[in-house]
């Protein structure tokens, strides 16, 4: 979401801002920083960071079944676009749900990091798991935009940070629908240089550095958002390099299994954990007047050739649909919402372009962001829906969840009527877990984070397919 005022830079510039705001350096010389995991079929990517002036010729990860013994090592390569080395090691050939323990190994001048563990992903007969889900989160060191002291989405993201640290052990992994560091609201360059070099780069080292308790020891996967695209999302002027557009720091930064899926990199891919499949797709290029695609203000895409990611999704779901009896679940995910009662985050292309296949497909629910709130929505089937409380069980339609407001700095939605369609609404800072019961039955629970102690419940449903 874009808040247009903030195209009033006196009204930014004076107050809204602490001159006091400190990013610390969390991209060392002599360590691996940032680290991160992603699934792989039958594996994990382990990721990490290293300073552009340390040296460090080689990614190696060694790991085991033991803490005390490992005693098997992989080697990997790295990436970059001129700042920092991006490592990227993936671990084939692992045994589903089983824990691992591994270390990044020396290399040069960087030492070794910690030891950590991870859980590989299980097959569909072991099909119980929690995955935590959020959207539109920004960096905690970041203040909001424009203070809006009855709105709690406003600058919450440390907040979110605690509940989710707390929610940790009950998670088997995040997914994150774009939108991740808000580094690019920071193109007001002239003023935010007299505090840091780069901006724009500080923030989205700090994020993931503020990421790496969770990401180290569970997959944080992740989808492309409108934020992700360049270093200004309002280009008022276009001063981003090469290097800082067309999803470039986003591509480099999150290892996802875009490749082994037949997709993109980290910009439409699938994967299977347990008895679900899930999708993930692009709502922001590569599909006929998308919203940040060529010739629009950010003027990304042209990732693949033309068609490719529809044609990529037809088939990813039709293999998908055609395992239902393996793995019953179809889950897809986009930044932007297709039914929202914020109605200018709502995609009519998307919706128009994309929800037709999903439909065709059975898919059962659809996750976004970009509205800065938490909404759920009927099932709905080509406009159609049905407002009984029971149509979660054997729905009709696709469930829609937006959940937008784990504490982005541009605040949350302002309050309005809810769509005919729409459910349950919550302007609290929030973020969702995703329990799969079984076969036929899933719990979806929604926490308010600005209550971190107690984890207030603001929304919660069971949801129960046949298929």
């Amino acid at each position: 979401m874009v808040i247009l005022v903030l195209l009033s830079l006196p009204l930014i510039v004076s107050g809204q801002f602490s001159v006091g705001i400190s990013l610390s350096v969390c991209v060392k010389d002599n360590q691996p920083t940032q680290i991160r995991l992603a699934f792989i079929p039958n594996g994990m990517t382990v990721s990490w960071t290293t300073s552009s002036k340390a040296n460090s010729p080689t990614s190696v990860v060694k790991y085991g079944l033991s803490k005390t013994n490992l005693n098997k090592q992989a080697s990997g390569y790295v990436t970059t676009y001129g700042t920092s080395n991006f490592h990227n090691v993936l671990l084939k050939g692992l045994t589903p749900n089983t824990i691992y323990y591994y270390q990044i190994a020396a290399s040069g001048t960087v030492g070794t990091s910690g030891k950590y563990s991870f859980k590989t992903a299980p097959e569909p007969s072991n099909g119980q798991f929690t995955v935590t889900i959020l959207g539109d989160w920004g960096s905690t060191k970041f203040l909001s935009l424009i203070r809006i002291p009855t709105d709690p989405v406003c600058s919450c993201s440390g907040e979110t940070l605690k509940a989710l640290k707390k929610k940790l052990s009950s998670t088997d992994f995040f997914w994150h629908l774009g939108d991740a560091a808000y580094a690019d609201d920071f193109y007001l360059q002239t003023y935010y240089k007299r505090l840091f070099p780069d901006p724009y780069e500080a923030l989205l080292d700090d994020f993931q550095c503020t990421l790496q308790p969770l990401s180290s020891t569970k997959s944080y996967m992740i989808l492309p958002g409108n934020h992700e695209v360049k270093c200004a999302e309002i280009p008022v002027y276009d001063y981003c390099s090469k290097s800082n557009s067309n999803f470039t720091t986003f591509l480099d930064r999150y290892r996802m299994p875009g490749i082994e899926s037949g997709g993109f990199s980290n910009l439409w891919y699938s994967f299977d954990y347990g008895l679900v499949h899930f999708v993930i797709i692009n709502t922001e290029t590569d599909f006929p007047s998308s919203p940040s695609g060529r010739g629009t203000l950010l003027n990304a895409g042209n990732f693949g050739t033309k068609g490719a990611q529809l044609k990529w999704l037809e088939n990813d779901l039709k293999k998908a649909n055609n395992r239902r009896a393996q793995i019953p679940w179809i889950i897809v995910g986009g930044h932007r919402p297709f039914y929202s009662s914020a109605f200018d985050s709502i995609c009519d292309i998307c919706r128009a372009v994309f929800e037709p296949i999903l439909i065709k497909y059975k898919v059962d629910m659809y996750f976004s962001g970009h509205a800065h709130w938490y909404e759920r929505t009927y099932p709905i089937k080509n406009g159609k829906f049905n407002k009984n409380p029971n149509s979660y069980t054997h729905p009709t339609g696709i469930i829609h969840l937006t959940t937008g407001a784990a504490g982005n700095p541009e605040c949350g939605e302002g309050q309005v009527s809810p769509a005919s369609y729409s459910a349950n609404i919550s302007y609290q800072c929030s973020f969702g877990q995703l329990r799969i019961n079984s076969r036929t039955n899933a719990k979806w629970t929604v926490f308010d984070t600005t209550s971190s102690k107690n984890m207030k419940i603001i929304d919660q449903i069971d949801i129960n397919i046949k298929h």
